[in-house]
């Protein structure tokens, strides 16, 4: 008899949390803790651990099931949610025969190796989906109750920060939130291998403008979580159109000792990339974040919070963005907080003007930039190397210290790179991206949440056990004291010092480069056509 996904989960979690459990520990483990006759074999365990990032986002009417049933038309179905998930955020009715008619040209536009049938849905069939997708927007009477009587799908404007505010230190008084459970989750693009020298047509395509080199390829979506005093950041959610690369660049020892990794499916590609580095990895043509792919991270996270902290519960704040629209709000241990999307106002700055914000996510107060520029820096040492002939062996240095290293050291080559030399595998470009999610300080991101200004950092902490009062200002205070010294600005200089070593003929603002029109874009999916649905999933 084969182990439920339920079962599954937890098998995948136990690695997670005893990273030095083997295979066969595991095996033994499942065995007692399911009073199995036998322990599964080690190809079992290896199947499901291979799995983990599919198994780990179930939904619990899954749970179960030995296994997922085959469906007919799964990317139809794919396609169809997502477009429902706008439409129902949109307060657009839904009927059946809309439902039929959608299917059905989802269904004329698919590659005929993924149709199934004759592209007719009856009642019977959209019935049965609506069912499956369990469409819990304002949540049941008890979680209404919870949420201070608000539906959960409330969306705060821009206009009602001090209700937000009230709201907030209700709901902290109410369920004993500490500081650390204060989450904030947003998502960007980045150009991953912008040429460093705008002699190119870099112009071109930060206005999104035709040019030679197929640069829209290097534009990835990465989405960034972490909490308020910065003791947990959330794995980086990456998105790209790479469904296949090149591992031989990688630093990690396991993909070149092992050259079974290059026969590897995409998905199983992916899921090796994602364990390896501590991403969640996903691909698709346009590079977006779906509804369903933030969806299952969420349901991961939740699985997680409750192997590891079953009495914990978080809050998350996000945007109101297509990417963050679900079709159920409820979760065990998750309460999502929207805030209104500041890219829906139509102004030249996207949020900003006169260095005032429009909106008050904590990541727009300072956290992506600083990605950005650590980011930023490990390329502009990449190249510097490439001029000078010389690869750095040792990874173990930061990003700071090895830009320390080559400043000391001096370019003394007067080489100008190609156009072609500003490319790199993109491994290359997830090892970065991890490095400068793992840079970020604390300090950082707890000035962030200052800036936003969505909880009130100057007052007791709002929670009504005293215990969760006194680790709240334990927490906080030293923060506090540490930010007297904290320069905000170290990574910015030594970005704008290390720029002035690499050979170029017009070189980069560097305001100019972190604030590159292409990445200011927010993907939203409400007008999107079929077409790129389809390519999106």
């Amino acid at each position: 008899m084969g182990y439920t996904i339920k079962q599954k989960i937890e098998i995948c979690l136990q690695s997670d949390a005893n990273p030095l459990m083997t295979q066969i520990d595991l095996a033994n483990w499942a065995m007692q803790k399911y009073n199995s006759a036998s322990p599964p074999s080690q190809t079992t365990i290896s199947r499901i651990l291979s799995s983990k990032n599919d198994i780990l986002g179930s939904k619990e009417s899954d749970f179960l099931l030995v296994r997922r049933r085959k469906v007919s038309n799964p990317l139809l179905r794919f396609v169809l949610t997502e477009w429902m998930t706008q439409a129902h955020w949109e307060r657009i009715p839904v009927t059946t025969p809309i439902i039929q008619l959608a299917a059905n040209a989802i269904w004329n536009k698919l590659p005929a190796k993924e149709k199934d049938g004759n592209g007719v849905f009856s009642h019977k069939w959209c019935n049965h989906f609506v069912r499956k997708l369990n469409v819990n927007l304002v949540g049941s009477p008890e979680a209404v109750e919870n949420n201070l009587g608000l539906p959960l799908n409330k969306v705060w404007g821009l206009d009602e920060k001090v209700g937000l505010k009230n709201y907030i230190r209700g709901l902290i008084s109410r369920n004993n939130y500490s500081p650390k459970d204060m989450f904030t989750i947003d998502e960007f693009l980045l150009f991953y291998c912008v040429p460093l020298d705008q002699i190119f047509d870099v112009s071109s395509v930060d206005k999104g403008l035709s040019q030679t080199s197929n640069f829209s390829g290097y534009i990835i979506t990465i989405m960034l979580g972490c909490n308020m005093d910065g003791s947990e950041k959330l794995n980086p959610l990456v998105v790209s159109k790479h469904d296949t690369f090149d591992l031989s660049e990688s630093t990690i020892s396991t993909f070149h000792a092992n050259p079974s990794y290059t026969q590897l499916s995409s998905h199983s590609l992916a899921n090796k990339v994602s364990e390896a580095y501590q991403i969640t990895y996903k691909y698709n043509n346009n590079k977006w974040i779906t509804s369903s792919t933030f969806q299952d991270y969420l349901l991961t996270l939740d699985h997680k919070l409750e192997s590891v902290s079953p009495g914990r519960n978080i809050i998350i704040f996000l945007d109101d963005s297509s990417t963050h629209r679900l079709m159920n709000l409820e979760f065990k241990h998750i309460k999502l907080v929207y805030l209104e999307n500041a890219s829906k106002h139509n102004n030249p700055y996207n949020g900003l003007f006169n260095e005032v914000k429009f909106d008050y996510i904590p990541t727009s107060f300072g956290i992506v930039e600083e990605f950005k520029i650590v980011f930023r820096l490990q390329q502009y040492l990449e190249m510097i190397n490439k001029q000078n002939n010389q690869v750095s062996s040792d990874h173990s240095l930061s990003p700071m210290s090895r830009s320390e290293a080559l400043v000391a050291k001096g370019n003394e080559c007067g080489v100008i790179l190609s156009e072609k030399d500003y490319q790199v595998p993109f491994i290359k470009a997830i090892e970065w991206i991890k490095r400068s999610w793992d840079s970020i300080s604390k300090q950082k991101i707890y000035q962030a949440w200052q800036r936003a200004n969505v909880i009130d950092t100057t007052r007791t902490w709002p929670a009504s056990d005293p215990v969760v009062r006194a680790e709240a200002a334990h927490t906080l205070q030293p923060l506090l004291a540490s930010l007297t010294t904290y320069n905000p600005h170290l990574a910015y200089e030594k970005l704008r010092n290390v720029m002035n070593y690499l050979n170029v003929v017009i070189p980069w603002e560097i305001n100019e480069l972190l604030g590159l029109v292409n990445e200011r874009a927010k993907v939203s999916l409400n007008y999107a056509s079929i077409d790129e649905m389809i390519n999106s999933c």
